[in-house]
C-alpha cells in the first residue's frame, strides 16, 4: 500500500486524525533509524505534546457533540471531570484523569453505521476525493455491516461487500438519523454488536465508580491498569467480540484482587 492510501485511511477514521498522522510518521523513524528516535524524544521516553488534559478533554467532547449530540459530550465531561475531582483529592498526577478521558472517549465514540455515513458524507472525504483524483472519479465504498453479515473470512470476520456511489445520499440520510443511536427508534441498534457497545459504555461507567469509591494513594495506581484495558478493545465483528471477553476477564480480575468482590450482573453480559 502507498503511503497516501495509508495516510488517507486516518482521515477516513475520523478520530484524532493529526494525533493518528504523527504516531503513524513517528512509527516510520524509530523503524528506519532508532538512534534519531532517542534523540528526539524526551528522557522519560515521552514525545512532545503540548495539549493539555483540558483542551484534549474540550476536543474530545466537541468530537462527540458531531458524532451524535450535546448531550453525549456532557455526559462525557461529567465522568472525567468527577474522575479529576476525585483523584485531585488524593494527590494524583492526573494520569487516571487522562485514561479515563481517553478510555471512555473510545468506548462513547463507537464506529456504527450513523458514524461511517457521517465520516463519508460530512467530514470533507468525498471533496477530497474529487480534488485528488478528478469530478470524474468513480467512488466503490467496502462495507461489513452487522445487518449485512454473509461470508467470513479466514480469521471468521465478516467479509465486505462493495457499494456504488449511489450509497453516497444513504449516507446522509442515515447520518442525518445519528441523533437515534441507541433510542428505540435506533433502527442499526438492535444487532448483538451494537448491544454489547452500548452496555460497554454502562460497565465501564460502573466500573468508574467501584474504582472512586475505593480510590487512594495505595489504590491510584491500579486503578490506572484497570481504566486503560479498555483501550484493548478494537476491530469489528468476532475480533471484538474477542477482545470485549478477554478485557471484560481482566477487569474482573484486577477489581476482584484490588477492589474486593466484583458484582458479576453486568460484567459477563
Amino acid at each position: 500500500m502507498s503511503l497516501d492510501a495509508l495516510l488517507r485511511a486516518i482521515e477516513l477514521n475520523g478520530v484524532e486524525i493529526d494525533k493518528n498522522k504523527h504516531a503513524f510518521t513517528w512509527g516510520r523513524i524509530a523503524a528506519v533509524s532508532p538512534e534519531r528516535m532517542q534523540k528526539l524524544i524526551h528522557l522519560d521516553g515521552t514525545a512532545n505534546d503540548d495539549e493539555s488534559l483540558e483542551d484534549a478533554i474540550q476536543r474530545r467532547a466537541d468530537f462527540l457533540v458531531d458524532y451524535q449530540n450535546q448531550a453525549l459530550a456532557d455526559r462525557y465531561s461529567a465522568l472525567v471531570e468527577q474522575v479529576r475531582k476525585a483523584e485531585q483529592e488524593v494527590d494524583g498526577a492526573g494520569d487516571l484523569a487522562d485514561a479515563v478521558a481517553r478510555s471512555y472517549f473510545k468506548l462513547l465514540s463507537y464506529k456504527d453505521e450513523y458514524e461511517v455515513a457521517r465520516l463519508h458524507t460530512q467530514t470533507g472525504f468525498l471533496d477530497s476525493v474529487r480534488r485528488d483524483f478528478g469530478k470524474s472519479a468513480k467512488v466503490r465504498f467496502h462495507l461489513a455491516p452487522p445487518l449485512l453479515y454473509g461470508k467470513k473470512d479466514a480469521r471468521g470476520r465478516p467479509r465486505k461487500k462493495e457499494f456504488g456511489a449511489w450509497m453516497v445520499p444513504a449516507f446522509r440520510l442515515i447520518a442525518s438519523m445519528r441523533r437515534l443511536r441507541g433510542s428505540k427508534l435506533d433502527v442499526f441498534g438492535f444487532t448483538a454488536e451494537r448491544r454489547m457497545e452500548r452496555v460497554l459504555i454502562v460497565e465501564f461507567e460502573e466500573t468508574v465508580d467501584k474504582l472512586l469509591a475505593a480510590l487512594s494513594k495505595n489504590t491510584i495506581g491500579d486503578a490506572l491498569i484497570i481504566v486503560r484495558l479498555y483501550m484493548d478493545i478494537r476491530g469489528f465483528g468476532p475480533v471484538k467480540e474477542q477482545a470485549v471477553r478477554e478485557v471484560r476477564e481482566n477487569v474482573a480480575k484486577h477489581l476482584g484482587q484490588t477492589f474486593g468482590t466484583v458484582n458479576s450482573g453486568t460484567m459477563g453480559a
